[in-house]
Protein backbone atom coordinates (compact mmCIF):
# COMPACT_ATOMS: atom_id res chain seq x y z
CA UNK A 1 0.00 0.00 0.00
CA UNK A 2 1.20 2.83 -1.24
CA UNK A 3 1.45 6.17 1.26
CA UNK A 4 -0.02 9.55 -0.19
CA UNK A 5 0.38 11.88 3.02
CA UNK A 6 -2.78 11.89 5.35
CA UNK A 7 -6.08 12.06 4.45
CA UNK A 8 -7.25 15.80 4.03
CA UNK A 9 -10.59 17.68 4.72
CA UNK A 10 -12.99 17.76 1.86
CA UNK A 11 -14.76 20.69 0.64
CA UNK A 12 -13.64 24.71 1.07
CA UNK A 13 -11.35 24.34 3.89
CA UNK A 14 -9.35 21.09 2.70
CA UNK A 15 -6.36 22.77 3.16
CA UNK A 16 -6.55 22.14 7.10
CA UNK A 17 -6.01 19.40 9.21
CA UNK A 18 -8.91 18.31 10.99
CA UNK A 19 -8.05 16.52 13.73
CA UNK A 20 -5.01 16.96 16.05
CA UNK A 21 -3.64 13.48 14.74
CA UNK A 22 -3.84 14.74 10.66
CA UNK A 23 -1.38 18.32 11.91
CA UNK A 24 1.35 16.10 13.40
CA UNK A 25 0.99 13.28 10.78
CA UNK A 26 1.73 16.67 8.33
CA UNK A 27 4.30 18.32 10.89
CA UNK A 28 6.38 15.09 11.65
CA UNK A 29 6.76 12.72 8.52
CA UNK A 30 10.54 11.98 7.55
CA UNK A 31 9.97 11.99 3.79
CA UNK A 32 10.51 15.22 2.04
CA UNK A 33 11.27 17.08 5.36
CA UNK A 34 14.32 18.74 6.45
CA UNK A 35 14.09 17.39 10.36
CA UNK A 36 16.69 14.32 9.59
CA UNK A 37 19.16 16.48 7.49
CA UNK A 38 19.36 18.77 10.33
CA UNK A 39 18.96 16.52 13.32
CA UNK A 40 22.21 14.94 11.43
CA UNK A 41 23.86 18.32 11.96
CA UNK A 42 21.88 19.47 15.70
CA UNK A 43 22.21 16.43 17.54
CA UNK A 44 26.22 15.60 18.00
CA UNK A 45 26.08 19.37 18.91
CA UNK A 46 23.66 19.09 21.29
CA UNK A 47 24.93 16.17 23.18
CA UNK A 48 28.69 17.63 23.33
CA UNK A 49 27.30 20.74 25.21
CA UNK A 50 25.33 18.76 26.87
CA UNK A 51 28.32 16.48 28.22
CA UNK A 52 30.48 19.72 28.85
CA UNK A 53 27.88 21.53 30.99
CA UNK A 54 27.70 18.78 33.63
CA UNK A 55 31.31 17.28 33.31
CA UNK A 56 32.77 20.99 33.80
CA UNK A 57 33.84 21.54 36.80
CA UNK A 58 31.16 23.86 39.03
CA UNK A 59 33.57 25.97 40.77
CA UNK A 60 34.83 27.45 37.65
CA UNK A 61 31.20 27.87 35.89
CA UNK A 62 30.18 31.57 35.81
CA UNK A 63 31.95 34.94 36.49
CA UNK A 64 34.45 32.82 39.12
CA UNK A 65 36.35 31.55 36.41
CA UNK A 66 39.48 33.26 35.23
CA UNK A 67 39.24 32.16 31.53
CA UNK A 68 36.04 33.50 30.77
CA UNK A 69 36.91 36.79 32.75
CA UNK A 70 36.96 38.84 29.99
CA UNK A 71 33.99 36.98 27.61
CA UNK A 72 31.76 39.77 28.56
CA UNK A 73 33.79 42.67 26.80
CA UNK A 74 34.38 40.41 24.09
CA UNK A 75 30.75 39.34 23.91
CA UNK A 76 30.08 42.82 23.55
CA UNK A 77 32.32 44.04 21.02
CA UNK A 78 30.86 40.79 18.95
CA UNK A 79 27.11 42.43 19.57
CA UNK A 80 28.52 45.83 18.45
CA UNK A 81 30.07 44.58 15.46
CA UNK A 82 27.66 42.16 14.23
CA UNK A 83 24.90 44.73 15.19
CA UNK A 84 26.00 47.51 13.15
CA UNK A 85 26.96 45.34 10.01
CA UNK A 86 23.27 44.16 10.31
CA UNK A 87 22.01 48.45 10.24
CA UNK A 88 24.85 49.30 7.47
CA UNK A 89 23.60 46.63 5.44
CA UNK A 90 19.85 47.30 5.67
CA UNK A 91 20.48 50.51 5.05
CA UNK A 92 22.09 50.01 1.70
CA UNK A 93 19.58 47.51 0.77
CA UNK A 94 16.38 49.81 1.46
CA UNK A 95 18.26 52.51 -0.80
CA UNK A 96 18.52 50.34 -3.35
CA UNK A 97 14.99 49.44 -3.08
CA UNK A 98 13.75 53.00 -2.66
CA UNK A 99 15.92 53.99 -5.50
CA UNK A 100 14.74 50.92 -8.15
CA UNK A 101 10.86 51.73 -6.97
CA UNK A 102 11.43 55.77 -7.80
CA UNK A 103 13.31 54.53 -11.59
CA UNK A 104 9.41 52.61 -12.01
CA UNK A 105 7.85 55.16 -10.97
CA UNK A 106 10.06 57.61 -13.63
CA UNK A 107 9.77 54.70 -16.32
CA UNK A 108 5.96 54.60 -15.19
CA UNK A 109 5.29 58.57 -15.63
CA UNK A 110 7.45 58.67 -18.77
CA UNK A 111 4.81 55.61 -20.92
CA UNK A 112 2.38 58.25 -19.51
CA UNK A 113 3.38 60.87 -20.84
CA UNK A 114 4.26 58.89 -24.38
CA UNK A 115 0.81 57.45 -24.41
CA UNK A 116 -0.97 60.80 -23.49
CA UNK A 117 0.42 62.39 -26.12
CA UNK A 118 0.19 59.87 -29.00
CA UNK A 119 -3.76 59.57 -28.13
CA UNK A 120 -3.49 63.50 -27.83
CA UNK A 121 -2.17 63.84 -31.46
CA UNK A 122 -4.20 60.78 -32.87
CA UNK A 123 -7.11 63.37 -34.11
CA UNK A 124 -8.95 63.00 -37.50
CA UNK A 125 -10.24 66.45 -37.51
CA UNK A 126 -9.01 68.66 -40.09
CA UNK A 127 -8.13 71.12 -37.65
CA UNK A 128 -5.27 69.59 -35.62
CA UNK A 129 -3.14 68.52 -38.63
CA UNK A 130 -0.79 71.29 -38.45
CA UNK A 131 -0.27 70.23 -34.85
CA UNK A 132 -0.03 66.81 -35.49
CA UNK A 133 2.99 67.42 -38.84
CA UNK A 134 4.77 70.00 -35.88
CA UNK A 135 5.10 67.14 -33.53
Amino acid sequence: KSRRGPKMASGPCKAFCTSAKQYGDVMFRWKGSVLPYSAFFALPSTIAAAVLHYTWNPDLKGSDNPVLSGFGNVWGAYTFALGFLIVFRNNQAYSRFMEGASKVQEIRAELHNCASILIAFCNGKEEAQEAVEDF
